[in-house]
């Protein structure tokens, strides 16, 4: 973006730099996803997703106690993959559980306190 090759940026962090702008566009609900793995397999296995670092604070902070997650992908999109093939249980946005809740496949967990991941634009 400091060479201009880059109008605008959506990310998950903010990440400030002298002569950017950040802008907090939405805050997407987050829910934790459960799918059962092929023969009941990994439905209580934990999949860390890197959804950035407010996401990984809140986490650490609501889940001091958890068990280390048996995963931990960069990438959603990949980490939703994996659950649907291997079975578990992860955080993913709420525009990417629906189709999985509404064809049956998966169920949302209820949890105590809920997720919101912050969106933001950056130019």
């Amino acid at each position: 973006m400091h060479e201009g090759t880059l109008d605008l940026a959506i990310a998950y962090t903010a990440r400030s730099a002298p002569g950017l702008r950040v802008q907090l566009l939405c805050e997407e609900e987050m829910v934790l996803l459960s799918v059962e793995g092929r023969n009941g397999a990994g439905a209580g296995d934990y999949i860390h997703i890197d959804w950035g670092d407010d996401f990984h604070r809140q986490y650490q902070l609501h889940n001091v106690e958890a068990p280390m997650p048996v995963l931990s992908i960069a990438v959603g999109t990949l980490g939703l993959d994996y659950l649907i093939q291997c079975g578990g249980t992860g955080h993913f946005p709420t525009a990417l559980a629906e189709p999985l809740i509404a064809s049956g496949s998966a169920r949302i967990l209820a949890e105590e306190r809920p997720y919101r991941l912050p969106i933001y634009g950056i130019r």
